[in-house]
């Protein structure tokens, strides 16, 4: 078997897996195997030498499936972490065998242009002015680390001072006010960005 053949023969049993999985009825919350269950189903020596790659997804699908919550299901509403949407879980599945290194118009001019069009619907969506900078993250926990980064930023940069440039060391100090509620990853943000967790104005917030 060539390696084409073999390459294609594992992108299939992925495809047709994961097509199977999301159409199969959402497990109740009781039903998901635990951690424990799975990392004991997981558990092995560290191999020596290489395996089959069908066997490797198939492997890979049999012992995480039992883990899975259903997130991509209409009827799961276990914390707000959402799931998936089937063409945004194939174009994905494009973006990745694409592999890209999406690093400049350069080096990757399609993904550069997609990105270039996404930014505009999205300042026009927003009402925002088109000159507006825009930047993909990947989630909650990265968007508000680059709003508090931006926000430093621009903060020292009125009283004349360059962070990028000359870092924190002898900087005007900022005065953070943060909800008492906030979610833990804002104060995650705040310690990566120098800011400290702690010396934070907490506001107290009600119902």
């Amino acid at each position: 078997m060539t390696d084409e053949t073999i390459h294609d023969e594992v992108l299939r049993l992925a495809a047709e897996a994961a097509i199977d999985y999301r159409a199969q009825p959402a497990p109740g919350f009781e039903q998901v195997a635990s951690f424990e269950q799975v990392l004991e189903t997981l558990d092995a020596c560290l191999p020596e030498n290489p395996a089959d790659p069908a066997e490797v997804i198939g492997e890979l699908v049999s012992k995480m499936t039992p883990g899975l919550r259903p997130m991509t299901s209409p009827t799961f509403f276990g914390w707000v972490i959402g799931g998936s949407h089937p063409t945004g879980v194939a174009a994905d599945w494009l973006t990745s065998a694409w592999g890209q290194n999406s690093g400049n118009v350069v080096i990757t001019p399609a993904a550069a242009a997609a990105e270039q069009i996404v930014s505009t619907w999205l300042l026009e969506l927003l009402g925002l002015p088109p000159t507006s900078s825009v930047g993909f993250v990947t989630g909650a926990t990265i968007a508000n680390f680059v709003a508090l980064a931006a926000a430093r930023g621009e903060l020292l940069r009125r009283v004349g001072w360059d962070v990028e440039r000359q870092g924190l060391y002898g900087a005007p100090v900022i005065e953070v006010l943060i909800g008492a509620d906030a979610h833990a990853t804002v104060y995650s943000a705040l310690r990566y960005l120098g800011l400290g967790s702690e010396r934070v104005k907490a506001i107290e917030t009600d119902e």
